[in-house]
């Protein structure tokens, strides 16, 4: 596996984009030795623990943190938890030696990471807003929970005064602007860098379809974010209906059977029971007529890759990538003079 890549893996929960990530650690650390560091705000983190108990895998969960806007940047820059456990633990900066043995960071997520930008944990958007701050020309909007007289004046002891607030429009934008700010910051952390991210629906601004694609607080970047990272890439399921017989009843009985898809390119569900686009981008450059190693399409990306088993064929889509730029490299090669 050559080359340093920043890559977004998108698409529902349990379409296999953690134990893909797991596959990419592990491979990375068999070929060079190097860890990883991985970055999650979700349950995700459990898909890594075999990997922590064998020291490949330093863990953490950032959303247990305050002032999420600095915890983010520093994260981005190579900075960690002194004691990952611990929220208050102070991040340090990565030190030469340590830069050295990193080969990959894996940050859970887009998704993940703007909604803890938006919510309720010190210094983020709506705790903000609950105590008055204004963020772009929204008013804040603040709850109180306490009872009210008929003239709305708060009624005393009347109960616990927690105050919580929420998100007016103008939070997306300034959200979207600083998640971008801290992908571009991931650009320097060694070795590989891995972003993943829910999906959503969302409006093509330009030809006003409507499509699926990473979701980073609200849709607006949904249809361009992908212009940020090397590859997009969208994990979902086809799914069909197998009859089987019931160990119990011994009844045949209906039910899912499921192959774990990685697309390479923009794309309709499986299925096709539906004609919203899904999107997904790939930057390797295919020659026409060249095949090795394409299991789809003739001299192209295969459309997608495919397997039974969560996270397997994710070494297949970077295969291929690196097959298709030696062969590149080897037909721009001159022939040494005779």
């Amino acid at each position: 596996m050559i080359g340093k890549w920043i890559d977004c893996l998108y698409g529902q929960s349990g379409t296999a984009k953690s134990e893909s990530a797991a596959a990419i650690i592990t491979r990375i650390y068999n070929e060079t030795g190097k860890t990883a560091r991985v970055m999650v705000g979700d349950g995700s983190g459990a898909t890594y623990e075999g990997l922590v108990a064998a020291g490949v895998v330093e863990l953490m969960d950032y959303t247990i943190r305050d002032w999420p806007q600095s915890t983010l940047s520093q994260l981005c820059q190579g900075f960690w938890p002194q004691d990952p456990l611990d929220p208050n633990s102070k991040l340090v900066p990565m030190t030469p030696e340590k830069f050295a043995k990193i080969g990959i960071n894996v940050i859970e997520g887009l998704s993940v990471g703007a909604n803890y930008l938006m919510g309720d944990k010190k210094g983020a958007f709506a705790y903000r807003a609950a105590r008055g701050e204004k963020i772009g020309q929204d008013s804040p909007i603040m709850v109180k929970d306490i009872e009210r007289n008929a003239a709305g004046q708060e009624i005393a002891g009347s109960g616990p005064g927690g105050v919580f607030g929420g998100n007016p429009l103008s939070h997306f934008g300034v959200a979207q602007k600083r998640m971008l700010g801290f992908v571009e910051q991931s650009k320097a952390l060694p070795g590989w860098v891995i972003w993943t991210a829910h999906e959503r629906s969302a409006e093509d601004k330009i030809s006003g379809a409507k499509l699926i694609g990473p979701e980073v607080a609200g849709g607006a970047l949904t249809a361009v974010v992908s212009r940020v990272f090397n590859n997009t890439l969208h994990f979902a399921t086809a799914e069909k209906t197998v009859k089987v017989k019931d160990e119990h009843t011994e009844k045949q009985v209906d039910v899912i059977d499921s192959e774990y898809r990685i697309y390479t390119r923009d794309h309709f569900r499986a299925e096709g029971n539906s004609f919203v686009k899904y999107k997904a981008v790939c930057r390797t450059p295919f020659p026409k007529g060249w095949t090795e190693g394409s299991k789809v399409d003739v001299g192209a990306m295969p459309l997608y890759f495919t397997s039974d088993v969560p996270g397997q064929s994710i070494n297949d889509f970077y295969d291929n990538i690196v097959a298709a730029r030696e062969h590149q490299a080897e037909s721009l090669r001159k022939p040494e003079a005779a």
